[in-house]
């Protein structure tokens, strides 16, 4: 594999490319390629943006994830392990209270030992109150300082953001 950079209106793009890529040529050293010569650079600019975008696609499609999920979403989270199992791994965790009020949540993934340190972590939310909202933020705090290697955060429905609040 070789690494191409490339330099257009102060960017700065790596690309990965096979050396049989139709879009290099080799230079004049064996250790030196170049992207193939084209009447236009637009066209070659495309046909490389296409093959970063395959790129990109491939190795997230090809990621797993463990994912932790609010009290709403656990449904969504299992059938998410159901459809794909070789890909998610859905770990259930307890939301609770204690008698005072405060929050008593247990995450899933970290007994016996903990199964999400350099993990890529799915997060399903929901922040339908401000009360599960403010549990949740904790929950998510915890994972980012658990040595986890990503967090994505879903949020199917997001409240704030529409006319329901009036």
């Amino acid at each position: 594999l070789s690494l191409v950079i490339l330099f257009q209106s102060n960017c700065l793009a790596f690309l990965v490319l096979h050396p049989k890529s139709p879009l290099l040529r080799r230079g004049s050293s064996p250790l030196e390629f170049k992207l193939a010569s084209s009447s236009n650079t637009n066209e070659n600019m495309e046909d490389v943006n296409g093959i970063m975008w395959k790129q990109h696609s491939r190795k997230r499609q090809s990621m797993q994830y463990r994912i932790i999920a609010a009290k709403e979403c656990e449904d969504m989270g299992r059938k998410m392990q159901e459809a794909d199992p070789d890909r998610f791994s859905f770990f259930e965790t307890q939301w609770g209270k204690f008698p005072d009020g405060t929050d008593n949540i247990e995450i899933g993934g970290f007994l016996p030992h903990n199964n999400l340190s350099g993990e890529n972590v799915l997060f399903l939310a929901s922040f339908h109150n401000n009360d599960v909202t403010l549990s949740q933020f904790q929950v998510m705090i915890c994972l980012l300082q658990s040595f986890i290697e990503s967090l994505t955060v879903v949020l199917p429905y997001y409240p704030v953001g529409t006319m329901e609040r009036v």
